[in-house]
C-alpha cells in the first residue's frame, strides 16, 4: 500500500507541505537526501513497477498491474488487473503459493530500501543474504520450476541460500542460471552434487 501511494506523490508538493508544516526551518534544511534524490515522479513510479514486475512473474502475465479498491473493500484496498480484462479482487485471493512468493520477494525490496530508499528503484543493486527453508512447500510445480528461479534472478547481488526437496526446483534453477550459476549441496554431508544426480531425482 505504501508503494502504491508513493507512486501517486508529486515530489514538488511534498516540499510545499514541508514548508507549511515547518515554516521556521530554511528550505535547504528540509531537502533531505530521501526527498531531493526522489524528486521526479518517474523514480517513484519505478518502485511500483518493480512490485508489479514481481506480480507479473508470479502470475505469468506481462501487463498485470495493481489497482486501488474503494475504502470499504474487504479484505484489501489493493486489487490486481490482468491482461484478459479479468481482475483479482484482492491480494488475499492469490493462491497460497503465489501469496507466499509475493510476500517473500517484496520483503526483500522493503529490507533493501530500509538503508537507502532508492534501492527500491534498482533491484539489481540490492545486496544481502536471504535464507529460505523448504522453498517448495505449498508451491505448484510450475511455481517451483519456472517462477522461483525467475524471481531469484531479479536480485543478482543477493545471495540466496535455499533448502528444497524438489528436483523440479533444481532443474528450473539450472535452466535459468546454467550449471555454473549456482551450487547444490547435499546435507548433512555437505557434498556438491548436480541437478541431474540420482540423489536429486529420487
Amino acid at each position: 500500500m505504501d508503494v502504491f501511494l508513493d507512486s501517486s506523490i508529486n515530489p514538488e508538493q511534498v516540499q510545499e507541505f514541508l514548508k507549511i508544516l515547518t515554516p521556521d526551518i530554511p528550505i535547504q534544511e528540509l531537502s533531505s537526501p530521501k526527498i531531493s534524490d526522489l524528486r521526479d515522479r518517474y523514480a517513484l513510479r519505478v518502485t511500483r513497477q518493480n512490485v508489479e514486475n514481481i506480480l507479473q512473474t508470479i502470475l505469468q502475465d506481462e501487463v498485470t498491474e495493481l489497482l486501488l479498491n474503494l475504502r470499504d473493500a474487504v479484505p484489501s484496498r489493493l486489487a490486481i488487473q490482468l491482461s484478459n480484462d479479468q481482475k483479482i479482487p484482492n491480494l488475499q485471493s492469490l493462491s497460497e503459493g503465489q501469496s507466499q512468493l509475493l510476500h517473500l520477494f517484496t520483503t526483500i525490496i522493503r529490507y533493501g530500501e530500509s538503508a537507502d530508499i532508492q534501492m527500491s528503484t534498482r533491484l539489481s543493486e540490492i545486496t544481502g543474504l536471504v535464507v529460505i527453508d523448504e522453498i517448495d512447500i505449498h508451491l505448484h510445480p510450475t511455481l517451483q520450476h519456472d517462477i522461483v528461479p525467475q524471481l531469484i534472478k531479479l536480485f543478482p547481488k543477493v545471495q540466496f541460500i535455499v533448502s528444497s526437496h524438489s528436483p523440479l526446483f533444481l532443474l528450473g534453477m539450472e535452466e535459468t542460471f546454467e550449471a555454473d550459476g549456482f551450487a547444490i549441496i547435499e546435507l548433512p554431508e555437505g557434498t556438491l552434487i548436480s541437478s541431474r544426480s540420482d540423489r536429486c531425482l529420487v
